[in-house]
């Protein structure tokens, strides 16, 4: 696509493949070890598998136009998180990319931040939401990071990953 930009994240272990489209909404394409090949998506379904870096719901604001409750994807706050800035640091052994958005209709601002460790090819996220109008909003729900596309790669693609997360009352 010609519209679309790409931050293309590259640490020590880790390459992080960020999409910017002409909707301007921040979608994680791709996160793999370094030096490891792209893995195309095998679904008949769709032909990308990207999706938005954070997933936002207020009260009163549920999804789109996509039945998702339980999925936790599609909700209308998110469609209208706008790519504001990005920006890389790092200390000895971290790197640091933080990646800010904006929703001018709730004027809510949310940094997510990625953290990858030198030495293991390991990623640690977190989201940071930050009201900036003069209502109050009740924060529903947010996730610090989707990743699509993981049954991409093989048959055994549950075998590939370790996702962990820390235990909270929220679910």
């Amino acid at each position: 696509m010609a519209d679309t930009r790409e931050i293309c994240w590259q640490t020590p272990d880790l390459t992080i493949i960020l999409t910017i489209e002409a909707d301007q909404i921040v979608r994680l394409k791709e996160i793999k070890p370094v030096n490891e090949k792209t893995i195309s998506p095998r679904s008949s379904l769709f032909s990308e598998s990207s999706l938005p870096l954070t997933e936002i719901r207020l009260a009163g604001e549920g999804t789109d136009d996509t039945k998702s409750s339980k999925t936790l994807v599609c909700g209308a706050v998110t469609k209208r998180l706008k790519y504001r800035s990005h920006q890389e640091s790092a200390s000895d052994q971290q790197q640091f990319l933080e990646i800010t958005s904006h929703d001018d209709v709730s004027k809510l601002t949310v940094t997510a931040t990625l953290v990858a460790y030198t030495g293991t090819p390991v990623l640690r996220s977190f989201a940071k939401v930050q009201n900036e109008g003069d209502k109050n909003i009740i924060l529903c729900q947010v996730t610090s990071l989707v990743v699509g596309g993981l049954t991409g790669g093989s048959r055994e693609w549950f075998h590939d990953y370790v996702a962990s997360s820390a235990t909270n009352t929220w679910f």
